[in-house]
């Protein structure tokens, strides 16, 4: 046998056995779906120097009640990385209600920048695709272990809109493509209709020297509604860890209702806006065990200060909203009424909503009474 052609047997079985080897690795690694039960992607995934690989997309709720932006890492031989996030994922959640990753990529200082979609809760129920509810661009910045990079926008995310749209709407705010790291370290977001973009500075804030786009910031915070089926109670949670740890309950004893309204954000420079919202627990040696909610501060002293130990105080500015006019119970121009509906019964059960039909639905079917100011029984003013 001459040399050439056994040089060419022997560069093909060389070849061939490298071949087997990555495919028998490959077969040795479980599918991702098998690891991360509850993860899903569609996203290329994005490769590290190292060889790690990184996916973006989205992970049910451990109750599957809705889904948040998510990351999974996995090491070069195809086994989950135990040094991020839980177990190698890490769920990022926005408002934790219908999230959808859709595009990713890694910093030079391995940081990893993930953007999709995210629905607003207070927009309804079947948030599930952008014709029922508001759809808003978002990104969020984890650092190389997967916890959040909160030097990012100063929360770790990012929520606003891009180009001039009407919220809500799938033809109008389009869907993150693509994320570009720009050589000044600013990420480009890319949509697939071609005249939106949008640019994020390094630091995570919007870049307003982009011209021609109309991008903005969403400058308010989500209050969602939960039910405990067991208990017959309803809670409003403002704060995305305690609405997380809601969402992740064992056995799904707190579901979300499909209903909110907004609240007011402190503005950039630090400044609040709105009145806060006063918020106590009845305790259950009275019998009560349910939380209410009122933006009256002589209401909130008087119920944490003499109802004999009944209510305890666990925060005075739990969310921010407007008040309504005490005569008419007219809200400012633009603001949305919140009704506040009182189970009378002996655990005092509260519910709070902004939606009339909901509201009729208490009052006439469950027996629930309006408290608040004028005909409508308004307690409060939520947020545009």
């Amino acid at each position: 046998m001459s040399r050439p052609l056994l040089r060419i047997i022997s560069r093909t079985f060389v070849i061939a056995w490298l071949a087997f080897v990555a495919c028998s690795a490959a077969m040795a690694a479980p599918p991702l779906k098998a690891i991360f039960p509850r993860f899903e992607s569609n996203v290329t995934p994005a490769s590290q120097p190292d060889g790690k690989v990184v996916y973006a997309g989205y992970a049910y709720h451990a109750n599957w009640n809705g889904y948040d932006f998510a990351v999974v890492r996995l090491n070069a031989d195809g086994t989950p990385d135990a040094a991020f996030g839980a177990g190698g994922m890490v769920q990022v959640p926005i408002w934790g209600d219908y999230e959808f990753g859709r595009a990713i990529v890694i910093q030079p200082d391995g940081k990893i920048v993930i953007g999709g979609i995210a629905s607003d809760p207070a927009t309804g129920w079947m948030c599930g695709h952008p014709a029922f509810c508001t759809f808003y661009s978002a990104l969020a910045r984890l650092n190389v272990d997967g916890t959040v990079d909160f030097s990012f926008n100063g929360s770790g995310k990012i929520v606003f809109l891009s180009g001039d749209v009407t919220p809500g709407t799938e033809e109008d705010q389009g869907y993150i493509r693509s994320l570009v790291l720009q050589a000044d370290g600013k990420v480009a977001v890319l949509y697939d209709v071609p005249s939106l973009m949008a640019r994020i500075n390094a630091d995570g804030t919007l870049d307003e020297s982009l011209t021609g786009m109309r991008n903005r910031e969403v400058d308010f915070v989500t209050v969602i509604e939960y039910y405990n089926m067991d208990l017959d109670h309803y809670f409003l949670a403002s704060d995305p860890s305690e609405a997380a740890s809601l969402d992740n309950t064992p056995g799904g004893a707190w579901r979300r209702t499909g209903f909110g309204f907004h609240s007011y954000a402190a503005s950039k420079d630090g400044g609040l806006q709105g009145l806060p919202v006063c918020r106590l627990h009845g305790t259950r040696s009275a019998e009560l065990s349910t939380h209410f909610f009122t933006a009256d501060p002589n209401e909130c002293d008087d119920l944490a200060d003499h109802s004999g130990g009944a209510w305890q105080l666990e925060s005075r500015d739990a969310f921010r909203v407007a008040a309504p006019d005490m005569r008419t119970g007219a809200c400012p121009a633009g603001q949305r009424p919140v009704y506040r509906l009182l189970a009378v019964r002996s655990d005092w059960s509260h519910r709070f909503t902004t939606n009339p039909r909901e509201r009729d639905r208490m009052l006439i079917q469950e027996g629930y009474v309006p408290e608040g100011f004028g005909p409508d029984q308004v307690a409060m003013c939520a947020a545009p």
